[in-house]
């Protein structure tokens, strides 16, 4: 694509989120849903390959530091058993049960089924974040369901990183060694995000120009997670912490404008972000292909519902969340978007059972996305949780 048509390309998209963002706010449904809605008739815009480095390597990094940067540390410190529960336990509850689900019902072996599960197992609460905006829901419980999105992305992606590669070579699963790569991985992540959280911050300290502390915070979003990634650790984990230290230090030596103007342009980025993430994963999904494997799309999305209930009512009424309401609302929040369709097209074209999957990811997207999405908000006001 040359420069000219790039840019005629950037305005039809610019053209249609305007069109679509004043129609979904006058109808009083989701931005993103809306999007959706929009464009999932449209034929592919892109190979399998182009979305996923588009996704993975252009935009995740954005979301990532945005939501890390805006997490509310000390409702995350009230938020953590809740938050932990999900992100590790939740992440192998949902596995388990899609992969040992599919493979009892015979739809699909167990080691892919495995990959499925580690594909549909990290939830995206864009839509459910922006109806929380609208709505001004409690701090803590938008915090909880943040924060269990960004942590359970970093580890469904180390496990789906492992049953993909088991899957491709025909190697065993190691459960202890599984369990301590998901460690030493998110881990690893983890650090390399907050030294270069701390290199940037020590460079731009002195410096009292705002546009250079938003290019420190380019550094520490896409540094950290390049470099993860280079280095065979998590690059999600990387730009999580990475966000989280670098708002840490910004608000400590810094004066209030600095860190306005560098939340400014986080907001700005992340709002283009998921209008480009919710346009391209509408034009991706294949409505033909869900529409024609219904059994594995029931299947599949049946077990990722039973699990996320498991999941919630399970053991959050222990973990901080005793709101029955706040509850329910957790367990309607479990939405899968952007990173699972990624995760799936980004297996390789040969790998045994890749349509199958990528079949049942484009089915339980679109339905989380549509159903959970605008049935949100009507249910939060009947739990006058939102006003009416």
């Amino acid at each position: 694509m040359d420069v000219h048509a790039g840019v005629l390309t950037a305005i039809a998209i610019l053209g249609v989120a305007l069109a679509v963002g004043v129609a979904a706010e006058r109808l009083r449904i989701p931005y993103i849903v809306a999007l959706l809605i929009v464009t999932l008739p449209l034929p592919p815009l892109q190979s399998d390959e182009h979305f996923a480095e588009a996704f993975l390597v252009v935009l995740l990094p954005t979301l990532i530091f945005d939501a890390a940067w805006n997490l509310n540390v000390e409702e995350l410190r009230i938020a953590w058993r809740a938050i932990a529960w999900m992100a590790v336990p939740g992440v192998l509850v949902t596995i388990g049960a899609v992969g040992g689900g599919l493979a009892l019902l015979g739809i699909l072996p167990i080691v892919p089924a495995l990959l499925l599960g580690a594909i549909v197992a990290p939830t995206d609460p864009i839509a459910v974040i922006a109806t929380f905006k609208r709505l001004q829901v409690p701090a803590q419980l938008s915090v909880t369901v943040e924060g269990e999105s960004l942590f359970n992305d970093g580890v469904a992606v180390v496990m789906y990183a492992a049953l993909a590669a088991a899957l491709e070579h025909g190697t065993a699963i190691a459960p202890f060694t599984l369990a301590w790569n998901v460690v030493a991985v998110s881990a690893g992540g983890g650090v390399i995000g907050i030294a270069v959280a701390g290199i940037a911050y020590v460079v731009v300290r002195w410096s009292i120009d705002r546009d250079l502390h938003v290019i420190g915070s380019l550094l520490v979003a896409y540094g950290a997670y390049m470099g993860a990634e280079q280095l065979h650790v998590s690059g999600i984990f990387a730009a999580l912490c990475g966000g989280i230290a670098y708002r840490w230090f910004e608000h400590r030596n810094n004066d209030d404008a600095i860190v306005e103007h560098v939340h400014t342009f986080w907001t700005i980025a992340a709002f283009f972000a998921n209008t480009i993430v919710f346009m391209l994963v509408g034009a991706r999904i294949e409505v033909g292909r869900v529409l024609a494997h219904p059994f594995i799309v029931v299947g599949t999305l049946a077990l990722v519902l039973a699990s996320r209930l498991a999941v919630v009512y399970g053991a959050l009424p222990f973990l901080g969340v005793p709101r029955r309401a706040w509850q329910h609302v957790i367990a309607l929040a479990g939405i899968r978007g952007g990173i699972s369709i990624a995760l799936a097209l980004s297996l390789p074209p040969a790998l045994a059972f890749r349509d199958d999957i990528v079949d049942a990811v484009y089915g339980v997207v679109a339905v989380t996305i549509l159903v959970q999405g605008l049935a949100l908000a009507p249910i939060m006001r009947r739990l006058k949780l939102a006003p009416v």
